[in-house]
């Protein structure tokens, strides 16, 4: 959202300049991910790898703080600062079993990053 950085979702981080020298220099390497929302005011990263996994990373260093098992299949995602929420698109697997013919692309899940547990890995 600031311009600083491209995160690809192989899991490289590279910096974004405005000299060609210094252009698309790696900055970072994280785990690939899926989805991924930075919040510069917040200095926090938060990416879903591809097993359901949330990292919170410190923005902009990238240094992991955390991580939570979700166990959604995410597709998607966006942070709210000011409220302190992160919002998941995605389905639960558990629920495909349920509603096999369901026509929509999944689930909005909120999460309350003041509240989530989540532990170091």
């Amino acid at each position: 959202p600031d311009g600083r950085f491209l995160l690809c979702n192989s899991g490289t981080v590279l910096r974004v300049s405005g000299t060609d020298e210094d252009d698309l220099k790696f900055h970072a390497a994280l785990e690939p991910f899926v989805a991924a929302a930075v919040d510069p005011e917040a200095h926090a990263a938060f990416l879903v790898t591809r097993d359901g996994t949330l990292e919170r990373y410190s923005y902009p260093e990238f240094k992991l703080q955390a991580s939570h098992r979700i166990d959604i299949v995410p597709y998607q995602m966006a942070f709210d600062g000011k409220q302190g929420k992160l919002y998941v698109a995605g389905f639960d697997p558990r629920g495909v079993a349920e509603h096999p013919r369901a026509r929509g692309f999944g689930d909005l899940f909120v999460y309350d990053v003041k509240e989530l547990t989540v532990k170091k890995k």
